[in-house]
């Protein structure tokens, strides 16, 4: 349990790095853009092409980041996740394959509502995901 729980705080930790960062790259992308927008708008291509490079730039660099804190996280809670998660009779693994296959639907779930929205796009979506669930098990 131990482990499950440091393996959660790791993650956690990891999810709210990526979300302030992405919320200070928006606000500096903006700001960039503001400052950019005279040259913008008189049609300069090279502004544009600077402007939307930069921006994958420093997204790359705010993944990368963010991806090296995770990796540090992870390498320093080893020991502590390493006992804690052996398989002993099989049960503690089943029961990480059951937390990671909840904390994957729920992460999809909530994406895809947020995407889809109420609409009729939910209704298109769910029949899509209803007609596909039908084919994956007519080809089993």
């Amino acid at each position: 349990v131990l482990g499950l729980g440091l393996g959660a705080l790791v993650g956690l930790v990891t999810a709210l790095v990526g979300g302030v960062t992405i919320n200070e790259l928006r606000r500096l992308n903006s700001r960039i853009v503001h400052a950019a927008a005279a040259t913008l708008e008189s049609g300069d291509p090279g502004a544009l092409v600077r402007i939307h490079a930069g921006g994958l730039l420093r997204d790359a660099l705010r993944a990368a980041l963010v991806t090296s804190i995770g990796l540090v996280l992870a390498w320093l809670a080893r020991p502590l996740l390493a006992g804690a998660l052996a398989v002993r009779d099989g049960r503690p693994a089943l029961l990480l394959a059951a937390v990671v296959v909840a904390a994957g639907l729920a992460a999809g779930a909530a994406g895809t509502l947020r995407l889809v929205g109420t609409g009729p796009n939910l209704k298109w979506f769910a029949a899509g995901l209803g007609g596909g669930l039908l084919v994956a098990v007519w080809l089993r």
